[in-house]
């Protein structure tokens, strides 16, 4: 019994010091390798299944896509598009580092290289805003800085 107080203690003070956003920055960046590596799995596991995703522009891609099972197939086609596609965090921000309560933002700066299917090469950069709710994502919606070369990236 006497280790048990300090041991409480202890993880309560670690929990305390890096918060729960470390956890949200680990996933999120646990999310962007799995997207690397084109484990949809993985990326998608988070997600609730009546999540929204909300992709910009003018393409045959953009819209909001509602509900797990759509989502995955969007992105299933995406990395068909864009195979080789591999982004890099650059900051990752939170709307609450001590995240107890029912909802939280988390928004995503990054930049993407790829070679599309036709062969041109893309490079973008922009945020991902993603919304959770207790455990689970319920939404993201991408923010592209180049939105008006979408349709050029995506061969149309």
């Amino acid at each position: 019994m006497g280790l048990v107080r300090p041991a409480i203690l202890l993880i309560g003070c670690i929990f305390l010091l890096t918060g729960c956003g470390s956890l949200s920055i680990m996933k999120a960046r646990s999310a962007m390798e799995a997207m690397n590596s084109g484990d949809l799995e993985t990326y998608l596991q988070d997600w609730d299944e009546n999540a929204t995703f909300v992709y910009p522009g003018n393409t045959s891609a953009s819209g909001e896509i509602i509900g797990k099972k759509a989502i995955r197939e969007w992105f299933e086609n995406w990395r068909k598009v864009f195979p080789d596609l591999k982004f890099t965090i650059k900051n990752i921000y939170l709307k609450n580092n001590f995240y107890l309560g029912d909802e939280n933002i988390i928004a995503v700066h990054w930049e993407a290289q790829a070679t599309n299917k036709f062969g041109k090469k893309v490079n973008s950069t922009g945020i991902g805003v993603v919304t959770i709710k207790g455990t689970k994502i319920v939404r993201v919606q991408d923010y592209i800085f180049d939105a008006d070369k979408l349709k050029e990236f995506w061969g149309e």
